[in-house]
Formats: C-alpha cells, sequence, structure tokens
C-alpha cells in the first residue's frame, strides 16, 4: 500500500466542522491517539477543554476565514474535511442544489487548496469525509448526494495530481451514523466515536477508500475489485506515464497559482537557495536560478515548471536592474549571501568581520534598490531571506548576525517605499533558524556544540527539527501563493513552519 502514516502521535491535525458530530469525535479521537496539536475548525467560536485544541473560527465558504485559519496553523499533517450540510429536498429547488455544492465541493476544495503548501512539506494526508451516497443516491437528500458524489470525483482527482508531491487523499465512504441528521430514521446507526476510530485506523493502513462501519463495510471488498476502482487506477497511471510535455500537471492545477509565473531565485546553487528554486519549479514556476558559477538542476520532478541556470555575481551593482529587465519577474527570492568566518570575535580582522556587510546587505541593497527603481509589477512580492541569528546573536560569526538584521530592516524599508509609492509590491523578510542541513549552517552547528561542550547531537537536540532545503523552498512557496493581504512583514522559519514575527 505505500507509506503509511505511522499513527497521529505528536502530529498536527485540523478538523473542518468540529464542533458536534463526527467532527467533534474525530478531534476526541485525534487527543487520545496522541496528537500534538488539533486544529478545531467550526463556524462559531470553541472553548477547548484541553491545551492541545487550537479553536479556529473556520467556515468554509468564507475565503477571509480560510486565509486566517492557514495563517493561525504553524504546520499540518493531516487536513480532515468534515465540514458539510445535509438538508432534506425533492430537486426542485435550484437554491438547494447550489448550498449543498457550496460547502460539500466547493468548500472541500477551498479549504484544500489553502493548506496544500503546509501539507506538501509535511508529506501529510487529506481526508475527505463523503458518504455512501457518493455511490449511489439516497432520494430523501438528493442534493446532499449529489454534491458528495462530486467531492467523491474531486477527491480521487486530487489522489493522482498530489500523489507526486507525496501527499496522500482519502475517501472516507460512511453509512448511517448518530447524527443530527439520522436522529429521525430508525435504523441501524454507527457511532461517532466508532467511525472516527475506524477511519485513524485505516489512515495507519493507508487505505485510500475508507469504509468505517458495518453498513458501509459490506461495500469495501467489492469496491476494491470493482470496475470503478479498477478504472481509477488506470486512469491515475496515465497521467504519472504521460511525457512531461502532454502530462496534466500542477501547472494546469488551479491549485498553484505560481503556474507559469517567472520566479528569480538569487543564490540558487547550494543550501536553502537550491531547495527554494526546485521546489518553486516543481510548483509551477519558471525559475531563473542565479548563482556565481554554472549550476545544474534536475528536471522538476512534477513537469510543472521549469529551471534555467544564470551565471552572474549577485553582489555586482549592474546585475539586478539588467536581470530584472530581462526577465520581468513576479517573484524574486533573495539567497546570496557569503559563508561567515566560524571563530571568536578577537580573533577576526575587520575584513573577516564584515563579510556578510559586504556581501548579504550590499545584494539585500542593491537589489531592492533596483525593484523600486524598476519598478517590479503591481502584485510582485520580493522574500529576503535573513536569519534566525538577526534575533538571537551570532558570537562566533564576526558580523553575521547584524549583516542579517540589516537585510530585515532594508527589507521593512522597501515595504514602507513601496507603499508610499502605491507600488502594490509586498516585501518580506524571512529569517531561518540555523540547521545543519546547509553548508553554511553546518560548520557553525559544529563549532557551537564545541563551544558549549557539547556533542552535535545534544546541541542539535535542543534546537529541534531542523530546516531543510525542500521546507525552506515549500515555506517560501508558501508565501508566495499567499493573499497578499495576511503576508506579515517578517517569519521566523522553523523545521515545523513559518512564525510570524511582530
Amino acid at each position: 500500500m505505500g507509506r503509511t502514516m505511522g499513527g497521529v502521535a505528536g502530529k498536527a491535525i485540523l478538523v473542518t466542522g468540529a464542533n458536534r458530530g463526527i467532527g467533534r469525535a474525530f478531534v476526541e479521537e485525534a487527543l487520545r491517539r496522541g496528537a500534538g496539536r488539533v486544529y478545531a475548525g467550526t463556524r462559531d467560536r470553541l472553548w477547548p477543554s484541553d491545551e492541545r485544541v487550537v479553536p479556529v473560527v473556520l467556515e468554509v465558504t468564507n475565503a477571509a476565514q480560510i486565509q486566517e485559519a492557514v495563517a493561525k496553523a504553524e504546520s499540518l499533517d493531516v487536513l480532515i474535511n468534515n465540514a458539510g450540510i445535509a438538508l432534506y429536498d425533492d430537486l426542485s429547488d435550484r437554491t438547494m442544489l447550489e448550498r449543498h455544492l457550496a460547502v460539500n465541493l466547493f468548500g472541500t476544495y477551498a479549504v484544500t487548496q489553502a493548506f496544500l503548501p503546509k501539507l506538501i512539506r509535511s508529506r501529510g494526508a487529506v481526508v475527505n469525509n463523503l458518504s455512501v451516497n457518493a455511490l449511489a443516491p439516497l432520494p430523501l437528500i438528493p442534493a446532499y448526494s449529489i454534491s458528495k458524489a462530486a467531492a467523491f470525483n474531486l477527491t480521487q482527482s486530487l489522489r493522482a495530481f498530489l500523489a507526486p508531491q507525496g501527499v496522500r487523499v482519502h475517501a472516507v465512504l460512511t453509512g448511517p451514523v448518530d447524527t443530527d441528521l439520522t436522529r429521525g430514521l430508525d435504523i441501524p446507526k454507527a457511532t461517532p466515536r466508532s467511525v472516527a476510530a475506524a477511519v485513524f485506523d485505516a489512515l495507519d493502513r493507508d487505505e485510500q477508500d475508507i469504509f468505517p462501519d458495518p453498513m458501509s463495510q459490506s461495500l469495501a471488498q467489492d469496491w476494491e475489485s470493482s470496475p470503478a476502482k479498477a478504472l481509477e487506477r488506470q486512469y491515475a497511471e496515465l497521467l504519472a506515464a504521460a511525457p512531461a510535455g502532454a502530462r496534466l500537471t500542477i501547472k494546469e492545477n488551479k491549485m498553484n497559482d505560481l503556474s507559469g509565473t517567472s520566479t528569480i531565485v538569487v543564490g540558487a546553487s547550494r543550501g536553502l537557495g537550491r531547495g527554494i528554486a526546485t521546489v518553486a519549479a516543481e510548483a509551477g514556476a519558471s525559475v531563473i536560478a542565479v548563482a556565481r558559477s554554472a549550476t545544474t538542476f534536475p528536471e522538476p520532478a512534477t513537469g510543472g515548471g521549469s529551471i534555467q541556470a544564470v551565471v552572474a555575481d549577485a553582489a555586482d551593482a549592474s546585475a539586478p536592474g539588467s536581470l530584472l529587465d530581462k526577465y520581468d519577474p513576479r517573484f524574486l527570492v533573495l539567497v546570496a549571501g557569503a559563508i561567515p568566518p566560524i571563530r571568536p570575535l578577537h580573533e577576526h580582522t575587520w575584513e573577516t568581520f564584515s563579510a556578510n556587510w559586504n556581501a548579504d546587505v550590499r545584494i539585500a541593497f542593491h537589489w531592492l534598490r533596483e525593484a523600486l527603481l524598476k519598478p517590479l509589477r503591481p502584485g510582485s512580492r520580493v522574500v529576503v531571506i535573513s536569519s534566525g541569528a538577526a534575533l538571537a546573536g551570532s558570537p562566533l560569526s564576526g558580523g553575521y548576525a547584524g549583516a542579517k538584521a540589516t537585510q530585515r530592516f532594508i527589507t521593512g524599508y522597501a515595504q514602507d517605499e513601496a507603499n508610499r509609492a502605491d507600488l502594490g509590491i509586498t516585501f518580506t523578510a524571512l529569517l531561518p533558524k540555523i540547521t545543519p542541513l546547509t553548508e553554511l549552517g553546518r560548520p557553525a552547528v559544529q563549532a557551537y556544540a564545541a563551544r558549549g561542550g557539547q556533542s552535535e547531537e545534544e546541541y542539535l537536540k535542543q534546537l529541534g527539527e531542523p530546516v531543510s532545503p525542500e521546507g525552506a523552498g515549500a515555506a517560501v512557496v508558501e508565501l508566495l501563493r499567499a493573499d497578499a493581504d495576511t503576508v506579515a512583514p517578517s517569519y521566523l522559519l522553523t523545521g515545523t513552519g513559518l512564525q510570524k514575527l511582530a
């Protein structure tokens, strides 16, 4: 069956429609299984009794509330789309069908779209709570049945599109459950708690289509061997086998607003810069990867975007203007900088101490200046990769921490000037924590561990999960995709995701 979820212990989970019924049972079952954090999405404010529960006011048809929920969730491993409506009708009123589609289909789509960058970074899972009525309509609630059938097709389509990015998509096909919807029906019904437990068990087994109660279980074996399931698998194989030029990819998927956009990544040859360039291309962007020396990149795994390597000295004052004019990017990401000499203050010379002022600060100044002078088109985004050292200092790196703090200041200055001129450009500073997974961070980790009389393992343990190049790429893509009105001036980046800074 492939990679399994490995349980929910310690993971971050979001449940929509979490105030009652199956949604509430999902929250309680996740807590029983040791979830690290559960974001409980409800239309009304919820007052949780467990400190691991984070209440989120979330109406799945409200775009602003969805974006607020995305900003509130630091990371996400499992998204459970449970919110829905089910009203009795006879298909005589079109508005009833539209109401069901708005919540059960388009609400599921909108929430998944918004949280997709976080799920890609965690290689997580989407769980859509549907119904056996997706397979056969119940005449008492035909609009509901139609919307669930559409949501099931959406689930199957997402499953094929997101598999290359490591995101699993599951359909929960429930039979009658003892909730408000079925309260007046005198039929055998499963309890919400038993359904939630069965769903989490099935996730551990990586079952694509989950039949979590006695009634639906009677369909499970026949479904797995059915012609319909076989056809789904065949179509998914066609997608995976199609040539890159003909493949239906994320580039054609409206869930990705980087598709075809010109994106310059400055300092793309190694470390976080390489990770950012690679992930942006996989998300559909046309990446211009700027580096001081010739660099090769693999073809994006999804076939959605492209990477073109360009040799240029990022610190050359003439480079920004010429490259911005030539490629006219919508997105600009500045990563380039010097690797600081690692030594205590008294062993530095002024030349070694100021290395990052003459590289990192100089690069930020020239590129941001040119972005304002050109200027970039309205709607453009600029992300400057600073460092967590700008907050905590870095006593073994000379002027590195001060230079990185100045990069953050310059980014803020650029935003002020863009606002004053009404340019419509968003400038953001991203401050990654120290990581052993890059050429810059590895010697620093070794030096600080030795300085503190610790092993590298002990030092890294106290730092928490490290930032990987791919994680940095996913975080940048998340920022580029986000609504500009929701983007903060600066963020700390840890191994678990983005954290807004005051």
